[in-house]
Formats: C-alpha cells, sequence, structure tokens
C-alpha cells in the first residue's frame, strides 16, 4: 500500500533556479501531486501564508531571508496560519552544531546536500507518517526534540514546560493514507537527478568569485576579524552542496575538506589565508576546465594533500595553545 501523495502540497524555497527546478521535478516524478517553488526566504514566507501548504523544503543559505529567518517567522509568528507544518531543511551544513542551530529554531528534519531521491523519501515519508507533539515555550517553538538521544540533554525544552506541549497534528496523515512511498516513483525521481543538464560551471563562478572577493578583503587586514570566516564558509558551502548532484564530484569533495575544517575555527591567521587561497585556485582551474568526477589518482592526491594541510594546522595551532595556557599557568 502506498501514500497518496497526490493530495499533498509541498514547498520548495531554493535561491538557485536550476536546483529549485530540479527539486520540484524531483518532487511531481515522487508523486507529490503540488509543489510551489519560491526564489528566497521572504518570497516562500508569502506563500507559505498565501497557500498553507502541507510541508516546507528549505534551502539554508539564501539572499534577503535565510531558511532559518524563514523558520523563525512560520514558527514564532503567532498569527503564522500553520506553526506545526513540517519543515525539512535542505542544506550543505552537515556539523553537529549546524543541525542542533537549525533544530533550537523549529526544524522537523534536516538533509544534507548532496542527496539522494531516496533521502527526500524518507524525509517526507517520515514527516507524514510520525507527525510529533508541537512545543511552545518562551525559549522555543517547534516539534517535540525529546526524542532518544536527546531526552537526557535538550535544553531547548525543560520538564516543567510540558504543560505547553500540543497534541500532534495528524491531517497530514489523514491526508496521505497509510503506507510506504512507492519504490517505482522514487526511482523515477532518482532518473530525473541523475540526467539533468544543469550547467554547473556558471553557478561555481559565482560562488568562487565571492570567495575571491572575501579573500582579497581578508588579505588587506593585518589582523582579519573572526566573522570573515562566516564569509568563506558560505561560498564553499554551496559550492560543496551542488558540485556533487551536478556532476563535479572532486569539488565537492575538496570543498567538504575545506567546510570541515573551517568549521572547527574561531579565528583567521596567514596560515588560514594560504589554506583557502591555494583550494580557491585548485578549484577555480578545476571548474574552468570542467574537471567532471572524482580525479582518479590526481583526485585522490589533492584530497590526501589538502586534508594534510588541514591536519597539519590544526594540531600546530593546538600546540601553541597548549604552550600559551602553560606559560600563563606559571606566570
Amino acid at each position: 500500500m502506498f501514500l497518496n501523495l497526490k493530495s499533498i502540497h509541498v514547498l520548495v524555497v531554493e535561491d538557485i533556479a536550476p536546483m529549485r527546478e530540479l527539486i520540484s521535478e524531483m518532487l511531481s516524478a515522487m508523486g507529490i501531486g503540488t509543489v510551489s517553488v519560491a526564489c528566497d526566504g521572504r518570497e516562500g514566507l508569502s506563500m507559505y501564508r498565501g497557500l498553507k501548504p502541507d510541508i516546507i523544503i528549505t534551502d539554508w543559505e539564501m539572499p534577503d531571508m535565510n531558511g532559518l529567518e524563514l523558520i523563525k517567522h512560520v514558527r514564532r509568528d503567532p498569527k503564522s496560519p500553520k506553526r506545526h507544518i513540517p519543515i525539512i531543511m535542505l542544506t550543505g551544513f552537515s556539523s553537529k552544531d549546524r543541525i542542533s542551530q537549525a533544530r533550537n529554531d523549529g526544524v522537523t528534519e534536516f538533509m544534507v546536500k548532496p542527496f539522494s531521491a531516496e533521502d527526500l523519501a524518507k524525509r517526507i515519508q517520515y514527516v507524514i507518517r510520525n507527525p510529533r507533539d508541537f512545543i511552545v515555550v518562551p525559549n522555543f517553538v517547534g516539534p517535540d526534540r525529546r526524542r532518544k538521544e536527546d531526552e537526557s540533554n535538550d535544553n531547548q525544552v525543560r520538564q516543567k514546560d510540558t504543560d505547553k506541549k500540543l497534541k500532534a497534528d495528524t491531517t497530514l496523515a489523514a491526508k496521505a493514507g497509510v503506507g510506504t512511498i512507492d519504490k517505482n516513483a522514487v526511482e523515477r525521481s532518482q532518473r530525473i537527478m541523475n540526467e539533468n543538464k544543469i550547467d554547473f560551471i556558471p553557478i561555481a563562478r559565482q560562488y568562487l568569485q565571492e570567495l575571491k572577493q572575501s579573500l582579497d578583503a581578508a588579505k588587506k587586514q593585518d589582523n582579519p576579524p573572526s566573522n570573515i570566516l562566516q564569509d568563506f564558509i558560505s561560498p564553499i558551502m554551496q559550492l560543496k552542496a551542488n558540485a556533487r548532484i551536478l556532476g563535479f564530484d572532486l569539488v565537492g569533495n575538496l570543498t567538504n575538506i575545506v567546510l570541515n575544517f573551517l568549521e572547527t575555527l574561531n579565528e583567521i591567521d596567514s596560515h588560514v589565508l594560504d589554506i583557502v587561497d591555494s583550494q580557491y585556485r585548485t578549484l577555480n582551474h578545476l571548474v574552468e576546465n570542467d574537471f567532471r568526477g572524482e580525479g582518479g589518482k590526481t583526485g585522490v592526491d589533492f584530497e590526501r594533500e589538502l586534508h594534510a594541510a588541514c591536519q597539519r594546522y590544526l594540531k600546530v595551532r593546538a600546540q601553541l595553545k597548549k604552550k600559551d595556557l602553560e606559560k600563563k599557568s606559571s606566570q
């Protein structure tokens, strides 16, 4: 028995037009009856209020209003028409801190790019079949987070606030019925992803240009402020999120390493700038030469060298901080 997805309306909020169209086509192939699209959080919020969809799938990094800001409006505005609506965050961010941040703001499910049709189907199936109680307290509005591993250490929802819990809304489950998503429909959706003709190069050029501008600005300062890290992280995350979906696996692998490295830092020095600058030049070369796939031995060597450079930096930094602490404690 299959879920009746024809009765389901999904709103997709994504700023990259080709990716927005691809996700929309994948959802339609999966059997979703109505798919609406918005180009950023502000348009998404307006469409949510007007159309009242059943599920929102939103990107994180977007101009004007990002995904987290959209979620806050949906969850915390007392006039929000469906505060309990399932929201799936689709993003290139994957660190535990990012996932926790999104859940703190009320996201229902989190899905990391690159993703597969099966990943997408699982999240949609889960939010339909497993509606969760809804918490409304001063410091948190969203689905009850206390599931398994969260029960003992969730600081957002304390036991004394349980009287603010609203019972799970089962409207969506009633509309879709019982069962699972048809595997044949998921396979059709995956073929659309596999056979997409989206040109990654102009997308990559946009984010590489943003990265270059941030690097140039940082190099002009003797002590770049730590907030410049986010100016590096944002375009690198976007490259990582979309590269592998569009056939540039090596670009995706390299940016994943850089992203994980940068997200461990809280300050910038000349060595960090050297690592980012080196990777900017490597990535720009790969994109401009239309270097698709994982690159064989060359790709493995690139990844190994980048990973080693990042680990060397982190090791040296840890040693220096340890010596600094020992020096201070001896004074």
